[in-house]
This record gives structure tokens, sequence and C-alpha cells, in this order.
């Protein structure tokens, strides 16, 4: 009974806080949230009868509650199966819109795209370069439908060395993917107007591309300057992920599906990223563009902080709007549902898109 107590106590806690905040994807009844008020208030109470009248009990509490937190993940990973928040970026018709798989040519290697068209299109489209590490779908999904929402038409690609791209990625071979992906998306006849939005390292290579491939709008987001890793930084980033509103994520997929985002394999790169970034020069690019440009970066980003983003706006010379997201870190900036719709809204403005 010690350690049943505090076990029970802490499982009861951990379910009505999930039910509380709607996280289903860590909740013991799934979807079912008024179920779950009921399972946590019975296994709370439980808990509370067993509690033994000795001080020992406390002894037990940090095991108990990492067994009960450990129960939870596994059990929500199980009982919420059913939520699939992305699953209009696979192939198919969707309520969202209609995804299409391409393998974009690019010499003699291909970009692996996603193409989402939305039930009323405008005629105008975004092309959305990730970051380093990251893929075309990963969390991508609330950026993605804010998009859709607004009639944008989005294409998503895999850059070298990332996700199915098979291509190394190497200087200069890389620079020229995303110029490649939107002579591309302008040669469709559905596709009038086109925009790019690139993230931290995908926003350096589209400052780039954006001179030789001129969008009609360019949007770039957490986007160093330079780049230079320390294990403080990612220490703070790590806190940051745990301790900011990411947490709503567990609303719409499961931890183990969190997961198999993440270990998605990688494919190879020969250029170091803090040479990468280097090289393409994101303050000179910047300096020459002639479309409208929106800097988006987070409050508390340790790896592109703020300033960045006000340097590269005092290097602009074309229209250039800088949004500094409160809250938000280099990991939780596009997982945010702010970020989307800042996004999302200013695209539709400067693409002709109505307002959703």
């Amino acid at each position: 009974m010690t350690f049943l107590s505090p076990f029970l106590l802490s499982l009861g806690l951990m379910q009505l806080f999930a039910a509380g905040l709607d996280l289903r994807g860590v909740s013991l009844t799934g979807s079912w949230r008024w179920p779950g008020y009921l399972v946590g208030s019975t296994l709370f109470v439980a808990g509370a009868c067993l509690l033994p009248g000795s001080l020992l009990v406390f002894l037990w509490l940090l095991p108990a509650s990492a067994l009960a937190l450990a129960c939870i993940i596994v059990v929500g990973s199980l009982t919420g199966r059913d939520l699939d928040s992305a699953r209009f970026l696979r192939p198919g018709d969707w309520p969202e819109g209609q995804c299409q798989a391409f393998r974009i040519p690019n010499g003699d290697q291909a970009i692996p795209a996603l193409l989402l068209t939305p039930p009323a299109s405008t005629k105008a489209a975004v092309c959305l370069a990730h970051g380093s590490g990251d893929n075309k779908t990963a969390f991508k999904w609330r950026l993605a439908r804010a998009l859709l929402s607004r009639g944008l038409t989005v294409l998503t690609i895999d850059l070298a060395g990332h996700g199915e791209n098979q291509a190394p990625q190497r200087w200069p071979d890389c620079t020229a993917e995303i110029p490649v992906a939107l002579a591309w998306l302008r040669a469709r006849p559905d596709v009038g107007r086109v925009g790019l939005l690139g993230i931290s390292m995908g926003g350096a290579l589209s400052a780039h591309a954006a001179v030789v491939a001129r969008p009609d709008a360019l949007a770039l987001c957490e986007t160093p300057i330079f780049f230079h890793y320390t294990k403080s930084s990612v220490r703070r980033e790590v806190w940051e992920v745990l301790r900011s509103p990411a947490l709503d994520l567990m609303g719409e997929l499961t931890a183990w599906q969190i997961w198999r985002t993440w270990s998605v394999e990688q494919g190879t790169r020969e250029v170091a990223l803090s040479d990468l970034i280097s090289r393409l020069d994101v303050l000179g690019h910047v300096a020459q563009l002639g479309c409208p440009l929106h800097l988006v970066y987070g409050q508390r980003d340790s790896i592109a902080p703020p300033d960045h983003g006000r340097r590269l706006a005092q290097a602009a010379t074309a229209p250039t709007q800088l949004t500094i997201v409160p809250g938000a870190s280099h990991l939780t900036l596009i997982l945010q549902l702010q970020t989307a719709h800042i996004l999302a809204d200013w695209f539709a403005k400067y693409l002709g898109a109505p307002e959703a």
C-alpha cells in the first residue's frame, strides 16, 4: 500500500490534468474527455483511501510518479491511435484539400515533394523549405492547414540530405533546389503568384534562392545570420520545449507519434551547418531582395535570436515586416498556432488570397 497509494494519486492527478487540458494523446481514455475525468477522479480517490499513516509514503512519491507518467504515456499512445492531425500530409483527398506526391526533376536527382491544393484555390502558392535535421512533413500540419485555409496551395519539399531526398547536401549544389522547386511551381497552370517560406537553415537557403528565383513574397522564420552550436543553447532549447505551449501538441497526437516523427532517418550532409550558413551570406542576399519580406523570430530563441531578425530588417531594402513571437523558441516557433496564422495572413495579403 505504501507504493500503490502515491502511484494511484499521481496517475489520477495526471489523468485529471490531461482531461482538463484535453490532452488526448496522454489520456487513459483517449478522445473520451468526460470519462477521463471519471477515471482520474476514481484513481485519485482510491489512492487517497489507501494512503497509509506512515511518512514512508513520501519516499515512494518520486518513483511512483515516474511510473505513473510512464503508464499514462504508454496507455495514451494506445488509446490515442485515432489521433492523426497530419493525415492530410499524405497523398489523397482530405477535407483540408488534395495531397499529391511528386518528384521534381533536378538534374540527375529528384526533389521529393508534396503538393497540397485547397478545395477553393486562389491560384496563389507557397513553397515551404524546412530547417536542418527536418523534413517536408514533420510538425508542419498546423502551418500547412493555416495556409490551406486561406486558399493557398502549399508545396513542401525535402531538401538535399533530408527526408526522402537521396542527394547529399553539398555546396553549392544544395542552393539549386529551391529555385528549381519554385520554377516547377510557377509552370503549373493552376498557380499564379508564388511565395517562399524558409525555416532556419531553409530560410538561409531561401534568401539565397530568392535573389535568383524572385518569388512574389518571402518569409524567413528563425533564420540565423551565423550558426554557433553550444551545449548551453541545446539545454536552453530543451527547457523551452518542456515549458512552452508545445505541450498542447499532446491534444493532437501521442508521445509515440512524436517519437516516430523525430526519429526519421536523415540522408548525407557533406557540409557543416555553420559553414553552410556562413557561405549563404543571409545579410548580403536580404539586402538584394525586391519582394515583400516577413521576418519571424521567437522571443526565446537561443539559436537564431531576435537580434538576427533586427539586423536583417535593417539590411533589407524591400518592404519588410519583423515579427517577434512572445514565448517562442527555435524548436517551438513553428509549432505555435499563433505563428501559423501570422504567416498565413501575411501570405494571403501579399499573394492576393482572400482572408479566411
